[in-house]
């Protein structure tokens, strides 16, 4: 349990700094390309995007969790169900 509570963190970890490097490259993208982005220095809308932003990286880690757990379980449902049809060479 240990060994998946690790990875998990290291993941998650690695997406959330892979969209800070995004979120910076955006910016200077932005800036070369002479786009507007003075919205930044106003707290209340950095709060709002990172809460966004928060909330996309916590539900693809979320669905990512879920699909990590519920494939072994669905693996052994199905073993179960062979095992109670009398199939035992599973």
């Amino acid at each position: 349990m240990d060994k998946l509570r690790n990875r998990i963190a290291l993941r998650f970890f690695i997406v959330v700094f892979v969209f800070m490097i995004d979120l910076f490259l955006f910016i200077l993208i932005a800036k070369k390309l002479g786009l507007e982005v003075e919205y930044l220095k106003n707290p209340s809308s950095v709060i709002f995007v990172v809460g966004v932003l928060c909330f996309i990286l916590s539900s693809v880690a979320a669905f990512h969790v879920m699909r990590t757990v519920f494939t072994p379980l669905e693996q052994i449902s199905k073993a179960a169900g062979k095992v109670a049809e009398g199939d035992f060479s599973v």
